[in-house]
Parts: C-alpha cells; structure tokens; sequence
C-alpha cells in the first residue's frame, strides 16, 4: 500500500494548481501551517492534513506515485465513483483489499514498483528527537546511537569491481525480471515479475562471503554528532546524508531525517519568529514605571517598564526573538514581546483605600 491516501485530494488541501511548482507548494503549506499552528487558530486535524498534503507533494518521487494512482486507479477506470466499496464478478471489494488482487494477479510489474536491480539505494527513514522550548531558540549540539547495515569490508570490492559479473542469472541475465503470460479477469496479458532465481539480484553468488552471508553488508554501532540551528520549527528536519543502513550487494547507503519535537514550557511562547513572554506588573508599577527581571532561553534578563503602561500595551524588544542563525552569516532574529498582565488588587486595607479615594477625588 502506498504511504498516502490517494482519496484525498492534497492540491484542494493546500489550494494549489495539479501542476503547481514546488516553491508555490512550499509557500502554501507555510501559510496553512502558520494559520492552523497552535499559537493560531489551533485545529489538529487539519494541521496533520495539512502537513501530509505538503509531505506528499513536496516529495517528488511521492508526488509522481500520488498523480499516478489518482490518474489510473481511481480516475480513469471510474471503478470507486464517490464510494469506498467496488462490485466487480459478483463479489464486494474494500479499497484496501483492491490492491491485493490486483498484486496477486500481476505481481511487481502491474504495480509499476517493480524491484530495482542490485545495487538498490536503501530507503531513508525518519527519527524523532525531543528537545526543549530553550534548545529551540539557540544552536545546541546532540548525539544519537544506533545500529545500521554498513558495506562489508570483506566483499565490498565485489561489487563495485566487474567481479559480480562473471556469475549473471542464467534465467534473466542483466535484466532481473522475465516475461510471464497471465490470464486476468481483462485477458491474457504479458506482465514482467521478479526472476525467481536470482529473485531480482541478477547475480549467483556461488561462494557468498562468509563474514556478511553473501548480503554485502554487515551490522555495526555507530554515533552521529550534530547541531540544531537556532530557530528551528517543530515541523522541520535535520538531513544526515548517508548515515543509515547501505543497500544490499554495493547498494548506497540512506540518509537519515531527524523531525524535531520541541517540548511545551509555560514560561514563553512563539508567534512566528517572535518570542511571546507574559510579566506580571502592579498597577504601581504600570503607573510610575520599573524595572523587572525575566527568564529568557539567553539568560535572565532586565526589562524597563515604561511610565504609564496602559493595559493594551506590549513591550517590544529587539532582537532578543527567534530567527535563523548560520555559521558564516549573521542571519537575522525577530522580538521579545512581553505582555504585561496588570495587577489589581483585591483588598485594600482601610488607609490604603482612603488614598485611593483620595486619589480618585483628586483626578
């Protein structure tokens, strides 16, 4: 099964054009992410939908696969119209279940995901990692163990010299796939599936290596060092090229993506690129000014509160928000905000209340 769901119409989802490119596709997702973050008008569901809209058409290999199930399995045959069931030779077919016929009647090549002849890159895949609401606001380093699939150091060259191919499939030769003839409920069809001598490596491995079974790689423990950049949103990811498991017999070795998930705190918040902090102030103080000290991700910091603070005020101050941060640039950083929440008491004792009236009368 595919890793979208080819009912959804993902370009509806983020109010593109089918032949949008992928910066108008970026674009998009940016502003529905933003609108529909939970600093915003939180909506959950339609936050995932659409970050699996803009994870399916960001990706090109994705996109390619999603146009074509959209185009020939539920377009063009007609076969679902706005249902989730089919009729087809007197039997009821769930739309989970359509794909697993059609598998058994034509195996890898009706699919068109046929297997790749060796060497196959090996897939990438996709770690979380949690961090906190200060790590996200500055550089921080980290540090993952793991275990991967590395070339073998034994048998290695084999695969990258001629040498394999001295022992190509007798069945298939270079081509790892044969022509089989299928009788289908359409007719009889000629579809390629994977050769099942060699099943889809085109090579005979009369001695396999002994230190890797023949597979062409071997298991070890590995540990990666690397940095967060500053500013960093909780939707995005690191990229770590080549540092997952290698494919089998020479094959290139994955990369691997690591979503960031920045932990909740009730001290700030963030607004775009903004750093949102709530101070509590006296009304003496909003009246005849102060100073405060307040927590930031740098430090603890000094704060002036201006005379006269009105309720409906905010504080800015500069460069002290979030922003992207590089090595060799400067880059640039958004505002601290601080939302004075006035203070009112709520009992006076008899001397303080007669000034108060004092005050009032003298207004």
């Amino acid at each position: 099964m595919p890793d979208f769901d080819p009912n959804k119409d993902y370009y509806k989802v983020l109010w593109v054009a089918e032949d949008a490119s992928q910066e108008e596709i970026k674009k998009a997702f940016r502003k529905f992410a933003m609108k529909y973050h939970p600093d915003k008008w939180w909506d959950q569901e339609k936050f995932k939908e659409v970050n699996e809209a803009y994870q399916v058409l960001w990706d090109a290999k994705k996109r390619a696969q999603y146009d074509s199930y959209r185009k020939w399995w539920f377009g063009g045959f007609g076969w679902f119209g706005g249902g989730h069931d089919m009729w087809w030779a007197g039997a009821n077919f769930d739309v989970g279940d359509i794909f697993d016929v059609f598998w058994s009647f034509f195996g890898d090549g009706f699919s068109g995901q046929t297997t790749k002849r060796w060497p196959v890159r090996w897939k990438d895949v996709v770690v979380s990692l949690d961090i906190t609401f200060e790590e996200s606001y500055k550089w921080v380093g980290k540090e993952i163990k793991y275990s991967r699939d590395v070339a073998c150091d034994a048998c290695w060259w084999k695969w990258v010299s001629k040498e394999s191919q001295k022992n190509v499939c007798p069945d298939c030769g270079w081509k790892w796939v044969v022509i089989e003839t299928k009788r289908t409920p359409f007719g009889v069809m000629q579809v390629q599936t994977t050769c099942g001598k060699c099943y889809g490596q085109w090579y005979i491995d009369s001695k396999p290596c002994e230190k890797c079974a023949g597979n062409g790689t071997m298991r070890v423990e590995e540990k990666i060092k690397f940095d967060i950049p500053a500013g960093i949103n909780e939707w995005e990811a690191i990229k770590i090229p080549w540092m997952w498991n290698y494919g089998q017999k020479g094959g290139e070795a994955g990369d691997i993506y690591i979503k960031i998930n920045i932990a909740g705190t009730n001290k700030f918040k963030r607004r775009g690129n903004d750093l949102i902090v709530d101070l509590s102030v006296s009304i003496f103080d909003a009246v005849l000014g102060a100073e405060k000290t307040i927590d930031h991700p740098d430090g603890k910091l000094v704060v002036k509160i201006p005379k006269w603070l009105q309720v409906w005020q905010h504080i800015k101050i500069p460069w002290k928000g979030f922003g992207k941060w590089w090595f060799f640039s400067t880059g640039s950083k958004w505002d601290l905000v601080i939302i004075p929440q006035i203070e009112i008491p709520k009992k006076l004792s008899k001397d303080e209340e007669d000034l108060w009236t004092k005050l009032k009368a003298n207004k």
